[in-house]
């Protein structure tokens, strides 16, 4: 009897085992997996295993391969990520919030003098100047036109035709007036510009103020903790520098553009952490500039200045919005030499409900976030467009009666899609392709180009070095 007891329980214990991937196997045949897997576009990234996986590590590779793909993995994670939510709630709800006053309280003497206290978010506002946590590279921009509280339309009007930082053409003195101009500077800062605490929603994900969050990928970038050797900085430069020649051969124009991380963008929302002066892409530009004549941009700047006229990057999602876009296209403009956008003179409308990405991964209950919306603007609208194939995660190709008759060719993350429908009118033929799909299949599209226009945000290049990886394709397709 004892024999048939202990037979049973290792029959169930095996079951038990067996069964999550047997009926996930199933799933899969009848395609259902995918959508019980994360699947938010180009954020989910699984494990593979190394080409150069030798036997002293393969048993360490093949651990991590299995890991992110575990049966029922992401159904795991939503439901302990909903657990932890019910259990943090009433301590986020009852507790925190005292906390938070106490350890305000006693830094008061502490953070009213910025030289004693530079973390991000963490001083006080004095009078009527402009918050010391938003980064010095605005300071001149943008201080008045976010500190000043405007009443009357006139006083708003005058205030954006003369900005200390623009982004195109003077305006007129009789331009029409935009969304921006009534509501004045659109910059408004955080509620409480205190201590906040490190708090992580769910893996990879941090809890910011006033409803922002951020991914945890970025605090690297953020804190300053991935400087890069030279011999790094000098491969990249040098990938650069082979693409670029090997494409004057061809007469194709290369420009790269790489565009920072919400956390650099909007630090005054982050937790309170350390933010560096000096991040690694910095220190890549920089090294390019001064070593090779390729073009690099890293647009931290030009964003830093544009989020006066509006909001920039979703507050619960890692991509910038229909306005971030814009202002990326005016930068685009910028760097190939075409005349910059004017960002007072483009009126926002609201777009579509945003599926936003961190939301996801937080698996919180529906309802825990606002909803987001999409920003979008009328561009161009006299220009026609025909869209040759679209395909979404491969390749979209597009024509358009645009005086500019070249043909661009963009490679790019999942940035690329809120810059779509905008940069598709400002050439005759435009090919935006995934950068993670480049194959010798795509050789013809990158022949034809009269510029390749090579697009990345900032984690990209040292979380995971996709950066690298995109020049090491095209070499491998053109070379």
């Amino acid at each position: 009897m004892k024999k048939k007891q202990a037979r049973f329980r290792i029959f169930i214990f095996y079951i038990l085992i067996l069964a999550p991937a047997v009926v996930w196997g199933l799933l899969s045949l009848c395609g259902l997996s995918e959508k019980l897997d994360v699947n938010t576009g180009e954020k989910r990234n699984k494990y593979e295993i190394a080409d150069d996986t030798t036997l002293a590590n393969l048993t360490q590779e093949a651990e991590l391969y299995y890991n992110d793909r575990v049966p029922f993995r992401s159904v795991i994670l939503k439901m302990n990520s909903t657990l932890n939510w019910a259990i943090e709630l009433p301590y986020k709800n009852g507790i925190e919030p005292g906390l938070i006053a106490l350890a305000n309280a006693g830094k008061k003497d502490k953070s009213a003098n910025p030289e004693e206290t530079k973390t991000a978010g963490t001083e006080e506002k004095s009078g009527d100047e402009y918050a010391d946590n938003v980064p010095e590279s605005m300071e001149n921009s943008a201080a008045e036109a976010v500190s000043e509280t405007i009443s009357e339309p006139e006083t708003a009007s005058e205030e954006i035709q003369q900005p200390e930082q623009t982004s195109g053409s003077s305006a007129a003195e009789n331009e029409p007036e935009s969304l921006w101009d009534a509501a004045g500077p659109y910059y408004e800062e955080p509620s409480d510009a205190g201590y906040y605490p490190y708090i992580e929603l769910a893996p990879e994900v941090i809890q910011g103020r006033d409803g922002w969050i951020f991914t945890s990928e970025t605090l690297a970038d953020y804190i300053g903790s991935n400087m890069q050797p030279e011999s790094e900085l000098a491969d990249f430069t040098a990938k650069l520098d082979t693409l670029t020649a090997v494409c004057a051969g061809r007469n194709i124009q290369v420009y790269y553009m790489a565009v920072p991380n919400k956390a650099t963008v909007y630090p005054e929302y982050m937790p309170t952490l350390d933010k560096t002066d000096y991040c690694a892409l910095q220190q890549l530009e920089d090294y390019i500039h001064a070593n090779s004549s390729s073009v690099f941009e890293y647009i931290e700047d030009e964003m830093l200045a544009a989020k006066r006229y509006g909001q920039l990057y979703f507050k619960t999602d890692t991509h910038w919005n229909g306005t971030g876009a814009m202002a990326g296209l005016s930068t685009l403009h910028r760097i190939l030499g075409l005349e910059e956008l004017d960002l007072r003179t483009l009126v926002p409308e609201q777009g579509a409900p945003v599926d936003c990405d961190l939301v996801w991964y937080t698996g919180l209950p529906a309802g825990s976030f606002e909803t987001e919306y999409n920003v979008e603007y009328s561009y161009k609208s006299d220009i026609p467009v025909n869209m040759i194939r679209g395909q979404t995660d491969t390749v979209d190709e597009f024509v358009s009666g645009a005086p500019d008759g070249r043909t661009l060719v963009y490679i790019g993350d999942s940035y690329r899609h809120n810059i779509m429908p905008y940069l598709i009118k400002d050439f005759a033929h435009v090919y935006f392709i995934n950068e993670k799909i480049l194959t010798s299949e795509h050789l013809d599209i990158l022949n034809s180009a009269d510029i390749l226009f090579i697009e990345g945000v900032e984690r990209n290049f040292f979380l995971n070095f996709e950066a690298q990886k995109v020049l090491s394709d095209l070499l491998a397709i053109m070379g």
